[in-house]
């Protein structure tokens, strides 16, 4: 499937780093690597030079993972405008740019052909923000749902997502991200998509955890599919990607 990914901030470039470490970590020729599964990240031009290579470092700035981008074929990875060069619109397209900026990506998808009616976009979020101090953690979720309206009304597709992740991180620069956490992306309200956007959402998801980015799928939040599982994944991912933060900052949280 062809992924592609908007904005290559912190969460972007968690996602778009993993998924193309997963499919050419080494920048192979793709007859020698993952062909079934392809990622672009649409970038701005000024971005290009600074992308020779994508990386993930940990809280103590270790290296997680780097990934060669600065030929052919990971270079290719790189779109310029709101189109991909290729005859085929993309499969899935995740969103992760800043709300402010929702309308404007709108309407650039819109006049380009990077996507069709077929295609699925996730607006994703970062679930959490944090206030952290030795006394307190503050926590607000971001629902995000007006993003998903905008793409909406802009694109004229239903085929649009609300996700949130608590797999965190603080962006160095294009491509480069430090992880704050581990938790787990949870894409919501799947219950109206057709059954063919229903496979892309399923084939996605397993993309999404073969790169180590755990995931969940629920129909409808507020409704009784949301099991005790699910509940207790969320509140899992909310504590470790607490967790996460508060230890990088010297912090040592009783959870218990």
């Amino acid at each position: 499937m062809k992924v592609g990914v908007v904005g290559l901030g912190a969460i972007g470039s968690l996602f778009f780093n993993r998924i193309l470490h997963q499919i050419n970590p080494r920048n192979m020729p793709r007859s020698k690597t993952d062909r079934t599964n392809q990622i672009y990240a649409l970038v701005k031009q000024a971005h290009l030079p600074h992308l020779k290579k994508v990386s993930i470092l940990d809280q103590q700035r270790r290296l997680v993972l780097e990934v060669p981008t600065h030929t052919s074929p990971n270079a290719d990875a790189f779109c310029t405008d709101y189109f991909v060069q290729q005859a085929r619109s993309l499969d899935a397209l995740l969103v992760t740019v800043k709300s402010t900026d929702t309308y404007e990506v709108a309407a650039r998808l819109k006049a380009g052909n990077a996507i069709n009616k077929d295609s699925l976009v996730i607006s994703l979020q970062n679930g959490t923000y944090f206030s952290l101090s030795t006394t307190f953690v503050l926590m607000i979720c971001d629902t995000g749902l007006g993003n998903v309206k905008i793409l909406k009304d802009v694109l004229e597709t239903d085929n649009v997502l609300h996700g949130v992740t608590y797999m965190g991180g603080v962006s160095i620069g294009p491509g480069s991200v430090i992880q704050g956490g581990a938790g787990t992306t949870i894409i919501q309200n799947a219950e109206h998509l057709s059954d063919s956007i229903q496979d892309t959402l399923g084939h996605l998801c397993t993309l999404l955890a073969a790169s180590e980015i755990p995931s969940i799928s629920i129909l409808r939040w507020n409704e009784s599919v949301v099991t005790g599982q699910d509940n207790l994944a969320i509140v899992e991912a909310i504590v470790n990607e607490v967790a996460a933060v508060a230890n990088a900052q010297g912090i040592t949280l009783n959870l218990h």
